[in-house]
């Protein structure tokens, strides 16, 4: 499976981390460069330029592989560079709802991607993306959820 994340935080480096450890394939985007640090130390500068002259940034981790790009999720063209029209899955975890919204929304309405996931950091925010039809998940309603059944067992 070839699967795009948007959003290098601890969410989407550790899933990005389980997934190349299965044998997949993954692209993650980030705005911030320093963000892929959490990916491993080892990244290795493949093109440079900067984000803010609307270019995009690319690297990737040495040891994975794993292609790295540095950019707004939420931009088609940062993502169309991130290889969007060839992936199988779209996760975006950034620390912006909106943000994860509107990535999702590119990759399933306009590219068609067939499984694209967010995570939404304000549990409010769950019905909004069932409207628009996205699957989300609420770390913090999950993680609630799971200490509640925990303390009346």
């Amino acid at each position: 499976m070839k699967a795009l994340i948007v959003g290098s935080g601890r969410i989407g480096s550790f899933l990005a981390g389980q997934l190349v450890g299965q044998g997949h394939e993954v692209v993650i985007v980030d705005r911030d460069r320093t963000s892929f640090k959490m990916l491993g130390e080892d990244l290795v500068v493949e093109r440079t330029a900067t984000p803010e002259r609307g270019e995009v940034q690319a690297t990737f981790t040495a040891k994975t592989r794993m292609r790295c790009i540095v950019g707004s999720g939420s931009d088609e063209e940062v993502l169309k560079t991130a290889g969007i029209h060839g992936i199988d899955a779209f996760v975006a975890v950034t620390d912006n709802d909106y943000v994860n919204l509107m990535a999702a929304l590119i990759a399933k309405e306009l590219h068609h991607i067939p499984r694209v996931i967010i995570g939404i950091i304000n549990p409010r925010r769950l019905e909004i993306a069932r409207e628009l039809g996205v699957e989300a998940i609420c770390p913090l309603t999950l993680g609630a959820q799971s200490m509640f059944e925990s303390l009346i067992r």
